[in-house]
């Protein structure tokens, strides 16, 4: 059940994780298939201001 927002943005890690990010700046890191996960937030900014959009990158 996601109560987080609305989804700005989602994708793979390379370590097959899936993460989500979400317009509040929450960052959810799904690591099984039972649907357990590490969350973290992207600061108070994005908290106050919201979440645009958001992209993936590779090195």
């Amino acid at each position: 059940n996601w109560d987080k927002g609305s989804i700005k943005g989602l994708g793979w890690s390379e370590d097959e994780k899936l993460i989500i990010v979400s317009s509040d700046g929450t960052v959810r890191c799904y690591y099984n298939f039972q649907g357990d996960f590490t969350q973290f937030t992207l600061g108070n900014e994005a908290d106050e201001y919201g979440i645009l959009s958001c992209r993936s990158r590779r090195l």
